[in-house]
């Protein structure tokens, strides 16, 4: 055993770290629970919460079962639960998903303003709707 490791963290917080995982910048897995798509659709955001009527218009740049990507210049807050509605080719209604803000991407970094979104629980009908534009959209 590392006797550094039984000292208090208070102890060893100037210990040097000599190894750090790299993950490369365009790998996602480290945090993702579903494999992303680079899918590119119609987007329509709102706030999800009674009275919410203002609507923001954006693309995916990505979609999986698990959430996407959102780029559009309003950004909402980390956290803010939202509806999306996906313009799918696949169907004759959007796809209507509630989901919640989790990382925001503003224009002064790199890659296009938008913001992560994960999916929340998705029922049956609306997985296998999702799960069918992805796969549709794969073959495009």
């Amino acid at each position: 055993m590392d006797v550094n490791s039984q000292r208090p963290l208070s102890e060893r917080a100037g210990d040097a770290i000599l190894a750090v995982p790299m993950v490369a910048k365009d790998d996602d897995s480290h945090h993702r629970r579903a494999k992303r798509q680079s899918v590119t659709l119609e987007i329509r955001v709102r706030r999800d919460h009674p009275g919410a009527a203002l609507t923001h218009v954006g693309r995916t740049s990505d979609l999986g079962l698990g959430g996407a990507f959102v780029e559009c210049e309003t950004l909402l807050p980390v956290g803010t639960p939202i509806r999306v509605s996906i313009k799918a080719p696949t169907a004759w209604e959007p796809l209507e998903i509630a989901g919640e803000v989790r990382w925001v991407v503003d224009s002064s970094e790199d890659g296009p303003t938008g913001f992560g979104v994960r999916f929340a629980s998705l029922g049956g009908p609306e997985a296998t709707a999702l799960y069918e534009l992805i796969n549709h959209s794969a073959f495009e």
